[in-house]
């Protein structure tokens, strides 16, 4: 008994956990350059990104790489993904800052990542 008990509560606290989680990220994306902390050129997640939770989305339509200018500030984000399979073929060149990726990874699926799918 204590053990179907005790199987059913973790799997409430891992849900819980999930759950959270979904509900704190944000999604941010970006299609022009550009200053990395200009709000308006931001859609999706509300203002700029500087959370552990954030999903950064760089697309690009053009034929040019555009370029972003982080302004010697620092960023945290959770995700930065350039560029989507088949779809944006150019690039991003990001410049003077830094980007930290972050993420504590307990919950399944939370770990940091970096993805270009650009020229």
């Amino acid at each position: 008994m204590l053990t179907i008990l005790a199987k059913k509560t973790l799997q409430l606290i891992l849900l819980f956990l999930a759950v959270s989680f979904k509900s704190i990220a944000s999604e941010h994306y970006r299609y022009v350059g550009g200053d990395w902390d200009d709000s308006d050129r931001w859609s999706g997640g509300g203002g700029i990104p500087n959370s552990r939770y954030a999903n950064v989305y760089l697309c690009n339509k053009e034929t040019t790489p555009f370029k972003l200018d982080l302004k010697n500030g620092t960023y945290t984000i959770h995700t930065l993904r350039v560029g989507e399979q088949d779809v944006y073929k150019s690039g991003w060149t990001l410049s003077r800052g830094t980007i930290v990726v972050d993420r504590d990874g307990l919950i399944f699926h939370t770990y940091p990542l970096i993805e270009y799918n650009g020229n």
